[in-house]
């Protein structure tokens, strides 16, 4: 959609609803033009660990998100939204995730259970036929509540056990197998699903994995979670002629970079954030 070729507000993260109304009323203030703000794992918990999965607003840091999106949007701004694959046992979503049989199992048949930094978790089985059912139901609420973009987040997936068995309607594979079409098809589920919703709208589904074909579900790659350093920024040219030689031409990255030590260096900075000019998604981003 033509909004995603705008100016992104974007970090890790906005902590709560006013939080999120206060920087679109900056940028109002300062006289920035601004299309779109995402909203990273707060919107879902008060915390980085322990709550993945929800998928559903905190209501004590966001009460009335309907409210927000739909204040945002008379205002040109669209609400995008942080999502991933993987439902952590002390999520509010895990045990509907066992019972719809919507995860990928071990040997025995059970949910494959691992840890990982964001706590104990399961992962969404997004080529079993179940699973994507599940799995899109919580787009669907969403999207009737006026989020209109899609960031999947960790969908290498981040960690995926090998011996994790995914169900492709009948036919078994391990994660070592499916591992490298898992974010193309989780990209397939989300565009499927907002086809249902609105057939004539060009979605936006931004994505740091995904393979070939992936463009042809409205997905918007970025380089990952780079370096806030001028190693950092000195590959992403050439990472996005490499993409856009395999067909996937609307790339950008996290200008500014991302990880890294705290110290500021504002040449670097004001470069990378020249560069993306030249990238047809423009979205500075950062961590607190």
């Amino acid at each position: 959609p033509r909004w995603a070729l705008g100016n992104f507000a974007s970090r890790f993260g906005y902590h709560s609803e006013q939080e999120t109304r206060d920087v679109a009323a900056k940028f109002r203030e300062l006289d920035f033009p601004l299309d779109a703000i995402v909203l990273d794992l707060f919107w879902f918990g008060p915390d980085i660990q322990g709550h993945m999965g929800n998928l559903d607003w905190d209501r004590k840091a966001f009460p009335t998100p309907e409210n927000m999106i739909s204040d945002l949007s008379k205002q040109g701004v669209q609400t995008v939204v942080i999502t991933e694959p993987f439902i952590l046992t002390t999520s509010k979503n895990w045990q509907s995730a066992v019972e719809h049989q919507a995860l990928a199992k071990n040997h025995a048949g059970q949910p494959r259970r691992f840890d990982f930094y964001f706590g104990n978790t399961g992962l969404v089985d997004v080529f079993n036929s179940n699973a994507q059912q599940w799995f899109a139901s919580f787009y669907t609420r969403l999207y009737d509540q006026g989020v209109r973009g899609w960031w999947g987040d960790l969908g290498e997936p981040e960690v995926h056990p090998a011996d994790s068995l995914h169900n492709l309607d009948g036919v078994i594979a391990t994660g070592d197998e499916i591992h490298n079409a898992y974010g193309h098809k989780w990209a397939e589920l989300v565009n499927d699903t907002l086809r249902l919703h609105a057939k004539d709208t060009r979605p936006m589904i931004m994505m740091r994995s995904g393979f070939l074909g992936s463009q042809r579900f409205g997905m918007i790659p970025w380089t990952g979670d780079v370096s806030r350093s001028w190693n950092g920024l000195k590959p992403q040219v050439e990472l996005s002629l490499q993409m856009g030689m395999f067909g996937l031409g609307y790339t950008h990255s996290d200008l500014g970079g991302f990880a890294g030590g705290e110290q500021f260096d504002k040449e670097m900075y004001i470069r990378w954030l020249q560069y993306g000019v030249f990238q047809p998604v423009y979205r500075p981003h950062a961590q607190e």
